[in-house]
């Protein structure tokens, strides 16, 4: 799953030099996958066997789950309305937890808004769209999908699904689980820019995360480093990843207001989510983000998340944090 149309600004600071007190070794196992990267760090007495293979087979099923990318993928066949005998397991998960996040977002986080992303050119069309952005919205909406245990049907025919919002950190609850089978516990698990902690490193230290700044080019400062174990840390922001129109030079970012199919640039440069869940994580970064700043403080105030959001108001960047967010700053 390429993830090209997202920003990622969350730089792992895999700090893990051995102490002398300790029999833990350091491993390191990394790779390419869903159109990015990902790097597992652990500590353990021994190297755990066959730890990479398991990782790239559930990276592979993963894939042939939910990757648009895939032409033989399941979420691809279903997308073209092919008939499908049995539901494929992570297409089934993903549904059930979107549809959580959907609701509890309002309407906010929507699997369903490829078209909108396609019609304003970030990603490639693959259908031919309605010229006028109310005419999309008509087949527009999680809510226009039933499901039942054998499947899900839509109740538009041309709404689609891409996961590209959810499914990192979707991937890196997957694999968190996994390592834990395998009595893993002190770990850092990247894919993408989603992390998961877990455990402690030498000397019973929590792990750094560095959460970068909002510019445009990365200049290898940070907005704050964040001392983290056992949970998730995501970030989304809208100050990489933008189209100017030639013609009219109005400004379009990739992340889309599901309710009015509006692209324009938010007030949220950036948003840092902490959960226990990565998916969790992943799809309320993203929903905040396309609900703006207004909108995104009630959700807060009512919703005990801790999040960092940073916005620029009047040409000045201001940095507000929520529901117990800063202690979490190293």
């Amino acid at each position: 799953m390429n993830n090209s149309s997202r920003v990622l600004n969350m730089l792992i600071l895999l700090m893990g030099i051995m102490s002398c007190n300790t029999q833990e070794t350091k491993h390191v196992i990394q790779g390419k996958a869903q159109g990015t990267t990902f790097t597992l760090l652990y500590y353990a007495f021994d190297e755990v066997k066959d730890l990479d293979k398991g990782i790239f087979n559930i990276l592979e099923d993963i894939d042939e789950g939910l990757s648009t990318y895939k032409s033989n993928s399941y979420i691809s066949k279903w997308n073209r309305g092919e008939k499908l005998d049995s539901m494929n397991t992570y297409f089934k998960e993903m549904y059930l937890l979107s549809n959580e996040i959907y609701k509890m977002t309002n309407g906010y986080f929507d699997p369903t808004v490829q078209p909108l992303s396609q019609f304003y050119g970030f990603e490639k069309k693959d259908q031919i769209l309605p010229q006028e952005i109310d005419s999309i919205l008509e087949f527009i909406g999680f809510n226009k999908l039933e499901y039942t245990p054998l499947g899900i049907s839509r109740l538009h025919p041309n709404l689609k699904l891409n996961y590209n919002a959810i499914a990192q950190g979707y991937t890196v609850d997957v694999i968190v689980d996994y390592l834990y089978k395998n009595k893993v516990e002190n770990f850092i698990f990247e894919l993408g820019g989603e992390v998961f902690c877990s455990g402690l490193k030498p000397e019973d230290k929590k792990w750094i995360i560095g959460v970068d700044r909002p510019k445009e080019d990365r200049d290898g400062t940070f907005q704050n480093e964040l001392s983290i174990t056992d949970l998730a840390v995501t970030t989304s922001g809208n100050y990489r990843k933008w189209k100017k129109d030639p013609e009219n030079g109005k400004k379009y970012t990739h992340t889309i207001n599901p309710h009015t199919g509006e692209s324009s640039p938010s007030d949220l440069l950036s948003v840092t989510v902490i959960d226990n869940s990565c998916a969790k994580a992943d799809a309320l970064s993203t929903a905040l983000l396309s609900m703006k700043y207004e909108v995104s403080k009630k959700f807060l105030l009512k919703n005990k998340i801790p999040v960092m959001l940073i916005l620029e108001k009047e040409g000045d960047t201001r940095v507000e944090y929520f529901n117990g967010f800063k202690k979490y700053i190293n």
